[in-house]
């Protein structure tokens, strides 16, 4: 049998609680766990299912058969509770704070306590603990030399399945079920394999994993270890759960089911097969087609508020079907408007995050800290509700907070700070970064530099290991932030930002404000203090690297003073209101940032590499403005944009008067962009294309776009140019029209196309327009978006 390496050495037999969830009950007698569940209801005891497995936990490895004849027998019952209660005072039984064990053995003691009525031999069980050096005595001979005495394949059985990854993400499979299915044997090799299969990776996801090995155990009268053994079983095994996999996802209406089939099967292949653990099919294992559709990837198309289908990876709200014009306002006005948005948001919350941590520091200066109260001090002042000794003002909480630094635990706060009626107020006045404080900062980093992905973000180690830091260096030309793209691939995951002086105050500023939660963790030993981003729940509880989406839909439905909150921080930034502005916020995500940055490079280079470049991906893509925009707004720039900007421009003068701008009057954007669409781009008529008809019968490729000519006389060059020039001199940048910037950017390359041909007649009308340019007529046309 594979044992786990180190078991021998085991130093906690529970290493987090959390697990516990996946065991079933099969120690204790199922009528004391049934009658143990309705007492805790009964006396309206949370969360009791945790005490009640560590004491099956406690029994199983101590080799203990419970039952209500053995309860009965006050020297066995007596032995069996203070050993348990030993074991919860000790630092080898199970994860976590004393608090939090005592609070278990509450649990347990008050249940039992109340099930005498039923038991009336039961001995007391509040008796049985009182004495505390007896418990603690009896579990340090019981758990002596290593666990020696206790039964070992329970402590394997119990000490769970742990799995890490290459970042250091952990996790831990469910293989309780496994274990008694199909034996120890299998359940260890299992394990094994894919303990090493996820220590190469970034992540220790195993969802997948997970509903397969449910299916195996719901069949295990039809499958057994051998079975895998054996190339033409294992084949089959996969191809039964082929089809309970894809009935039970379509039922669930789970999405992506194919792709999600096949990397699993890639996984199982690399985890199992490869290495030998399981037997290789004569065949492959059953694959899928994909579905290869270009444009988004399935699950980004939706239907917003008004029922139009939209693709949903900006912030932009892109609809699958626009005209020209909308496809000129959405891409030329509303991506960077939406950007604008978020980062004007995102700076002033900042701002103010910083500000209020650094109003903490010169409050702490005038305050006068708490005295500390010793929690074992028989003083009448450990009471947290005699507030006497505290003056309850936000100075000398700032000073106590100075003094003593952060304090998690909540009987330890209230010995500190007194009674406090609202602590999440309190975090926030004192700028202590509560979770999600720093989606601003992140969504800073992000427009600053698009490279930047939000796993980037949230696995970000300041300091390395050996506690040198190494994800923020300076340079001889700046400061470097380093970190991991996984999906770059394990030779190119390291990725290397060099920060602008603005994305490098931003850095600055969160390693101030999380350096007293940093110097919490380092005293408790507590590895997580190596990372960047670090939070501490609603208000003082223990910090941790926060990986939690700052809001979700959902969310601000079920959360209106959240939704309220936002609501009035980005009226602000936008001029949306109402349910707009409520459908844009639920939009607000780095990934739709991220997005909608890398597009706005593409409106502004014309350049798909320079798109890929600034999203920071190993290999350019050709596809990759189809995986943003709906097919609608990608035809839009395969024939007017493309042929404008890509295939060459021809300019041909014609002679109009200089003075056409001061003759007209435009009474608005739509008018003046009306005007140009008639007058500055023209297809060119087929007979000067094809004089002779040598092409009229040739098939047309829809794909090859014609050529357009620009009829460049100095009157529209003049209006141009004006138009142009207002824009780039907007007061209000972020207001001016998607058409008007549309005109300005092809006047641009206009002028670019004149200047390098040698057209003397071209050149003399350029000259000319630009002596009549007058942005002043524009000023007020280039707001104008009907």
């Amino acid at each position: 049998m594979n044992t786990r390496p180190g078991l021998e050495n085991i130093d906690m037999i529970i290493s987090s609680p959390a697990y516990l969830t996946a065991y079933a009950h099969r120690t204790l007698p199922a009528s004391f766990v049934k009658a143990a569940y309705s007492q805790a209801e009964d006396l309206r005891i949370p969360a009791f299912e945790t005490p009640i497995k560590l004491f099956e936990c406690y029994c199983d490895v101590t080799g203990v058969q419970l039952s209500y004849t053995s309860i009965s027998r006050r020297k066995l019952f007596t032995k069996v509770l203070q050993g348990f209660a030993g074991a919860l005072h000790s630092n080898n039984f199970v994860a976590g704070t004393l608090e939090t064990r005592m609070a278990w053995l509450d649990k347990i003691t008050k249940v039992l306590t109340h099930l005498r009525e039923r038991i009336p031999a039961m001995p007391s069980p509040e008796e049985i603990i009182a004495d505390i050096s007896q418990c603690t005595l009896i579990w340090s001979e019981i758990s002596k030399n290593d666990y020696a005495d206790l039964d070992r394949a329970a402590l394997r059985y119990w000490s769970g399945w742990k799995i890490t990854s290459a970042k250091g993400a952990t996790a831990f499979l469910s293989l309780g079920n496994v274990w008694h299915a199909f034996g120890p044997e299998f359940t260890e090799e299992l394990y094994l394999a894919w303990e090493n299969f996820i220590a190469k990776g970034a992540n220790a996801t195993s969802t997948e994993l997970k509903r397969f090995l449910r299916f195996l155990v719901d069949s295990k009268d039809e499958w057994t270890p051998e079975s895998f053994k054996d190339p033409l079983k294992i084949k089959k095994i996969f191809t039964a759960w082929m089809r309970v996999y894809f009935i039970e996802g379509t039922a669930a209406k789970r999405k992506n089911l194919i792709d999600h089939w096949n990397a699993f099967l890639s996984n199982v292949e690399q985890a199992f097969i490869a290495p030998g653990y399981w037997a290789r099919p004569f065949t492959p294992l059953p694959r899928l087609p994909s579905r290869n559709v270009l444009g988004a990837p399935a699950g980004k198309i939706k239907s917003n508020n008004d029922g139009i289908e939209v693709q949903d990876q900006l912030l932009t709200e892109i609809p699958l079907h626009v005209t020209d014009d909308q496809a000129i306002e959405l891409l030329f006005k509303e991506v960077d408007a939406d950007i604008a948005t978020v980062t004007s948001w995102a700076e002033a919350e900042a701002n103010d995050l910083y500000r209020r941590a650094c109003r903490r520091k010169e409050l702490a200066k005038v305050g006068k800290p708490h005295s500390q109260i010793s929690s074992d001090a028989p003083d009448e002042k450990s009471n947290p509700n005699d507030r006497s000794y505290i003056t309850p003002t936000l100075e000398n909480h700032c000073a106590t907070f100075e003094q003593y630094g952060l304090i998690p635990d909540k009987h330890n706060f209230a010995r500190q700070y007194g009674s406090i009626k609202n602590k999440v107020e309190l975090a926030f006045e004192m700028g202590i970064p509560t979770v999600c404080a720093f989606f601003p900062h992140q969504c800073l980093l992000v427009t600053e530099h698009p490279r930047i992905t939000p796993h980037f973000l949230h696995g970000l180690d300041l300091y390395n290991t050996k506690g040198d830091l190494s994800g923020f260096l300076a340079t001889d030309t700046g400061c470097q932030l380093i970190g991991y793209k996984d999906r770059r691939g394990a030779a190119l995951s390291e990725m290397k930002i060099d920060l602008t002086e603005r994305s490098t105050n931003w850095i600055r500023q969160v390693i101030e404000i999380t350096e007293p939660l940093r110097r919490w963790l380092r005293e408790q030993n507590d590895d997580r203090w190596r990372k960047l981003f670090l939070t501490c729940g609603a208000s003082f509880t223990n910090p941790s690297p926060s990986s939690k989406k700052a809001w979700t839909p959902m969310e601000l439905r079920k959360k209106p003073s959240l939704t309220a909150r936002l609501m009035r921080q980005f009226e602000a930034c936008t001029p949306l209101r109402d349910t707009a502005l409520l459908s844009f916020i639920e939009r607000v995500s780095l990934s739709r940032l991220r997005a909608s940055c890398g597009v706005s490079v593409y409106l502004k280079t014309r350049d798909v590499r320079e798109m890929a470049k600034a999203l920071g991906h190993a290999e350019y893509d050709p596809q990759l403005l189809a995986h943003y925009l709906p097919q609608s707004l990608l035809a839009f720039f395969q024939s007017r944009w493309i042929r404008i900007f890509q295939r060459g421009v021809i300019c041909l003068a014609m002679k109009d008067s200089p003075f056409l701008l001061e003759a007209t009057s435009f009474g608005g954007m739509a008018e003046l962009h009306m005007f140009l669409q008639n007058h500055a781009i023209k297809e060119i008529p087929s007979h000067l294309v094809d004089p002779e008809g040598r092409d009229s019968v040739k098939p047309v490729n829809p794909n090859t776009p014609s050529q357009v000519y620009l009829a460049v006389g100095v009157g529209v060059l003049t209006t141009l140019l004006s138009l142009e020039s207002a824009v780039n001199q907007a007061t209000a940048p972020t207001a001016v029209s998607g058409k008007a910037r549309y005109w300005a950017d092809l006047t641009n390359l206009m002028v670019a196309e004149i200047e390098r041909d040698n057209d003397g007649l071209l050149h003399e009308h350029l000259a000319t327009a630009r002596q009549h340019c007058d942005p002043s007529r524009m000023e007020k046309l280039i707001y104008d978006a009907a």
